[in-house]
């Protein structure tokens, strides 16, 4: 059970980052435009609220299965509560910074396959 909250914590704040920049380009929507749902602030401040609240009950998980499930671990490191949550956070950013740099690498000019 824990580690699956540890990969839907961090599955989690990786949908929150993805939001957060659907929010922004949301903001600038021209005023000549019909506002759809995730469009009005008031709609994006309680989605965020439910969101965060989420978020909270699955640490509130994680930290509870830690108490309640003995873990073995292969290493001394797993055994550390919310290591999982952490781990599968850093994992989740480190790919979208290493993409980040493969499209520097990967990156063709314009007229490239003409």
């Amino acid at each position: 059970l824990s580690d699956r909250s540890g990969a839907f914590i961090s599955y989690y704040c990786f949908f929150l980052c993805s939001l957060n920049k659907v929010i922004k380009k949301a903001k600038k929507v021209k005023p000549d435009k019909q506002l759809t749902f995730l469009d009005s602030p008031e709609t994006q401040k309680k989605v965020r609220k439910y969101f965060y609240f989420l978020l909270c009950v699955l640490v509130m998980v994680d930290l509870l299965a830690w108490f309640l499930f003995e873990r073995k671990g292969h290493f001394p490191w797993e055994e550390v509560p919310i290591f999982n949550a952490v781990y599968g956070f850093t994992a989740c950013v480190g790919l979208i910074f290493i993409a980040r740099i493969l499209r520097w690498i990967v990156k063709r000019k314009e007229g490239y396959y003409d």
